[in-house]
């Protein structure tokens, strides 16, 4: 099991430096002890909840903070049914940038997606996360609806709350569940 988390945190190491290096470079580096300069997942997704899909926020009821939203296939907009979601940890480099997430499923806070594709988190540290969706053999980094080339981020390093990320299409799968 070690072996396995070592070997999800290289290749997330490399996907993420792949990622830094395709952007062009002129990133800023990020101290684990300031807010990040990239946008917030709170501001920038909210507004993506069709109105077939009621907030997440009004159907569950947040403690702590919470973080919430709905996981559907992009190609048809099905909700993705029974699948974990994790919050994994950003990592620093030594330059303070982030470098990758590390995600331990046994210990990372989590959720599951319901019938409708909803999940939600509830009294999650205060910590940078990364959002992750988990799927055999590794869990992918699901993206900002409006913007998919950013990863989606939850920061409650400086205060704490309540997120909906709205609906999160996601193009991990092929086909829904069997």
């Amino acid at each position: 099991m070690k072996s396995k988390v070592i070997t999800l945190l290289t290749c997330l190491g490399i996907l993420a430096l792949c990622g830094a290096c395709s952007s062009g470079g002129g990133e800023q580096a990020v101290s684990p002890l300031s807010k990040p300069t990239f946008a917030s997942p709170a501001t920038t997704a909210v507004a993506t909840v069709p109105a077939s899909r009621p907030s997440c926020l009004t159907l569950i009821e947040p403690v702590g903070n919470t973080v919430c939203g709905y996981v559907v296939y992009e190609s048809d907009n099905t909700p993705v049914v029974g699948r974990p979601v994790f919050l994994a940890e950003a990592l620093f480099g030594a330059d303070n940038s982030i470098v990758f997430a590390a995600l331990d499923q046994n210990t990372a806070p989590k959720g599951v997606t319901d019938e409708n594709g909803m999940f939600y988190v509830v009294d999650v540290p205060s910590n940078l996360y990364f959002l992750m969706i988990s799927d055999y053999p590794q869990p992918v980094m699901l993206h900002e609806p409006d913007n998919p080339e950013n990863d989606l981020m939850v920061d409650w390093r400086e205060k704490e709350g309540a997120f909906d990320l709205g609906v999160i299409p996601s193009q991990v799968f092929a086909s829904p569940e069997p």
